[in-house]
């Protein structure tokens, strides 16, 4: 939300525009990788369960 405001407060053509919208893009794809790394992580802890029940019933 705040990115947003930014980008529609600040023009973009100007200096301060660029680094409020190059921050803004910086913490969105931040983020998005953060909640990636967390996705990947928690299909990796699901696979590993269900792999060492498999083998622990045999």
């Amino acid at each position: 939300m705040v990115s947003l405001v930014l980008t529609l407060v600040m023009p973009i053509k100007t200096e301060e525009g660029i680094v409020a919208f190059g921050i803004a893009a910086a913490v969105w794809g931040l983020t998005f990788l953060i909640m990636g790394l967390q996705i990947m992580r928690q299909d990796m802890n699901e696979s590993s369960s269900s792999t060492a029940s498999v083998e622990s019933s045999e």
